[in-house]
């Protein structure tokens, strides 16, 4: 062999290793992209060591030593931290009570032949394609360890298995209880977690689970807009969060200079635990009093009365058990449902306010009356303030929670009264209710309530969380463009959505510009 042809061979070699040292480095770089849950893409250099950093971070973050008890004693024991979490979401996906028939049937507006019909067709292939496709590719897996990636990727290998699997679940629904086994990872609602109270539970279902739930969430999707309120804003077509917080800021506006004998209270109602003590019988009767087609109610009422849990703790699974009511976080079909179910609700206050027993206000003189803001489980009340007006009010959120399994948390529920209500009539009505009074109703949906002139104190928050955003430590790990990509993740994220419904201070906005800045 002469030289040239020698080095010909050579040259071929480097060329086919580097190639697989780039197949390895990007398998390598995915690895750890899927571990550190990051929800936007960085170019420039490859990212393993800031994917690495951001799982490590993440990792340290979400591992929990020591929790207090109801006792407010700390527990540190691996061995009892991990009974103690099991035994407290054992009880609290356990129904217990016996549920009061709901006082208001037959109030949601009827269906056309052609919208039921649609709702209770066969799946189709295509059906069940597209609803793997709309899934997050890396999202958190389920018991089975596969991810929606798995099954776009190699749909030509097992997507006649997959359909066939649905289509089988079409004819006997009882078969869903063979994929609906879940795992529970809390997610924490505070910076330092002290109580299990304060973590959220949030499901990961196998994705072979959550096609069916999927094709039944949106088929759902189609008439939830008919279906709904206009004042309830939450995973409905063509409504959106800022509708609420721009009639939310108008009703304090309004509240804040009212004048005359007549005063007016904004009830800002917390939901405890809302998801995880809904009752699945109150489930059912609200599909069946929609007049949904039999076929579809089965289903979802397998899907929601099937689930085998097991708690995530610090990594590990624990102990598996059953519960007997409640709907998870992160099943497609869960917000629906919900929504449906609080629907039931404004149908108990629309008919008090139509029978002239519930009196809302009204924000001028020919305008609507409000009774009620709703987004999901964030609800606030309107009504004059007068005791007659506390009886009519708990008497809807009992009739509701009696039926729906829900409670009122009376710690964190707060009333805003207007600016004529005089000290002893605030008195008598917080104190009729249990609620505590406020002078301020602090955020909704993520946004301050102006009860004065706006200024940066109020909007604070916005920076710190643009500041933890850009920690130092991923500035260290990424290259300029993966830098500016994460700064344009964070301004588009952070500050635009609370721009949509106000106008922001000018330091406030100079702020997050100097700190993107020096990221940079």
């Amino acid at each position: 062999m002469i030289m040239g042809d020698f080095n010909a061979v050579l040259f071929s070699f480097e060329r086919q290793g580097g190639v697989e040292l780039d197949l390895i480095l990007k398998r390598e770089e995915i690895l750890w992209y899927q571990k550190s849950r990051c929800k936007w893409l960085l170019l420039g250099d490859k990212n393993t060591r800031y994917f690495h950093g951001s799982t490590i971070v993440r990792r340290r973050k979400s591992k929990i030593e020591k929790l207090m008890n109801d006792n407010d004693e700390w527990v540190t024991q691996k061995e009892e931290l991990e009974g103690m979490v099991t035994n407290f979401y054992r009880t609290l996906f356990s129904d217990t009570d016996e549920a009061e028939t709901f006082p208001i049937s037959n109030a949601f507006q009827h269906l056309e032949d052609n919208e039921l019909a649609s709702i209770g067709s066969p799946i189709g292939n295509n059906e069940i394609l597209s609803a793997i496709k709309s899934m997050g590719s890396f999202k958190a897996p389920g018991p089975d360890g596969l991810q929606a990636i798995f099954y776009q990727s190699q749909w030509d290998v097992v997507g006649n298995s997959v359909c066939q699997l649905i289509h089988e679940i079409e004819e006997n629904p009882q078969k869903i209880a063979e994929i609906n086994e879940t795992l529970i990872v809390l997610i924490p609602k505070v910076e330092s977690v002290t109580h299990l109270k304060q973590m959220r539970p949030i499901g990961l279902c196998n994705v072979s689970y959550k096609i069916i739930s999927k094709v039944l969430a949106r088929r759902l999707n189609n008439v939830m807009e008919k279906l709904v309120h206009p004042n309830q804003c939450s995973f409905i077509p063509q409504r959106h969060s800022k509708d609420n917080i721009i009639i939310f800021q108008e009703v304090i506006h309004t509240m804040r200079h009212k004048s005359g004998n007549k005063g007016w209270m904004a009830i800002k109602i917390d939901l405890e635990k809302a998801y995880d003590r809904l009752k699945w019988s109150f489930v059912k009767d609200t599909l069946l009093d929609i007049g949904l087609p039999n076929q579809f109610v089965n289903l979802v009422w397998v899907s929601i009365s099937s689930p085998k849990l097991r708690m995530l703790w610090n990594g590990e699974a624990l102990e598996e058990f059953v519960p007997s009511r409640g709907i998870r976080q992160g099943d497609p079909i869960s917000p629906y449902l919900f929504v449906l179910c609080m629907e039931r609700l404004f149908h108990l206050i629309t008919t008090t306010v139509d029978s002239q027993q519930w009196k809302p206000i009204r924000l001028s003189r020919d305008g609507p009356l409000l009774s009620h803001l709703a987004f999901a489980d964030d609800l606030i009340l309107f009504a004059e303030a007068t005791l007659d007006q506390v009886e009519v009010i708990q008497s809807c959120l009992n009739h509701f929670c009696a039926s729906s399994g829900q409670k009122v948390s009376i710690e964190k529920t707060r009333i805003y009264f207007s600016k004529n209500v005089s000290h002893i009539v605030r008195n008598e009505v917080s104190s009729a209710f249990g609620f505590q009074r406020t002078d301020n109703l602090g955020k909704y949906l993520g946004i301050p309530a102006h009860h004065s002139r706006v200024c940066r104190r109020d909007y604070q928050g916005i920076i710190e969380r643009v500041n933890k955003r850009l920690s130092g430590w991923k500035s260290s790990t990424l290259s300029f463009a993966g830098r500016l990509t994460l700064c344009k993740s964070v301004l588009s994220a952070i500050p635009s959505y609370t721009m949509q419904s106000v106008f922001l201070p000018r330091s406030v906005c100079d702020e997050v510009d100097r700190l993107c800045s020096n990221f940079l």
